[in-house]
């Protein structure tokens, strides 16, 4: 039997181990079985996989790398490279990835209602980033229904504001939780990123809606015909849009 002591020095050191780990991970669920905690997990079943499973591991690895970032490309990069080192096989694993991938869409909830200051959207934007890499992962090499990574749209999201975060994860919840979040943002334009390296836009962004595509790969986005053109020489070599061209000139959007 294990004595008092020795349970108040574990519960001591629990949670001075989740107070260094940083509030993200207050964000997760307490214990594996959550039947009598009635908290909504916005779709997603933690009890899917027992709680000592690599799944489980891998979100924690994820919100590890985010909760001292500062820039979200690099933690979601450093993010995507050490779980490739710890957990590689889940990345070829389609009910994993599922999984994760959902988990991800309800962290991003909840930091979008526990937090309200700046820290909320850098957080739920890297998270949304690595979200939406691992479903296009999922579509690259699991569901091969395309060629390569929308990595266009990642880096929108990377660089997201909270009208374009509510939104994107609204449409994802089976739940109502975002509904009062959303009607708070919804009058905002939706802001997308320009491409161009040089783009005289502040942080490159402008509204989603004045976005132009490129007619040859149709996944990259401009603000304007001039920025296009000044980044034609070096987009046009990019195996990405070389690759994307060739599938869809041979009819791979229409399978």
């Amino acid at each position: 039997m294990v004595s008092r002591k020795k349970l108040r020095g574990q519960a001591r050191k629990a949670k001075a181990k989740e107070k260094k780990r940083g509030p993200l991970f207050a964000l997760l669920p307490k214990n594996s079985t959550r039947t009598s905690i009635a908290v909504c997990t916005h779709g997603w079943s933690p009890n899917e996989f027992p709680a000592d499973h690599d799944c489980h591991k891998f979100v924690e690895a994820v919100l590890d790398v985010i909760t001292n970032a500062t820039v979200a490309g690099a933690a979601c990069s450093d993010a995507i490279d050490a779980t490739g080192i710890q957990y590689p096989e889940l990345w070829n694993d389609q009910n994993s990835l599922e999984w994760i991938h959902q988990a991800l869409i309800s962290i991003g909830t909840s930091i979008l209602l526990a937090e309200d200051d700046d820290r909320e959207v850098f957080d739920c934007s890297t998270v949304m980033g690595l979200c939406e890499h691992i479903q296009q992962h999922l579509a690259c090499i699991v569901y091969e229904s395309q060629p390569f990574c929308y990595h266009a749209r990642v880096h929108d999201l990377l660089n997201a504001d909270q009208r374009r975060l509510v939104s994107y994860l609204k449409k994802r919840i089976p739940c109502s939780c975002l509904d009062e979040k959303y009607k708070a943002v919804k009058s905002l334009p939706k802001m997308g990123t320009c491409r161009y390296p040089k783009c005289s836009h502040p942080q490159a962004k402008v509204a989603l809606s004045k976005l132009m595509t490129c007619e040859r790969c149709r996944i990259q986005h401009y603000c304007s015909e001039k920025c296009q053109a000044a980044d034609w020489q070096r987009h046009k070599e990019n195996d990405n849009c070389k690759q994307w061209s060739k599938w869809r000139l041979s009819g791979g959007a229409n399978q």
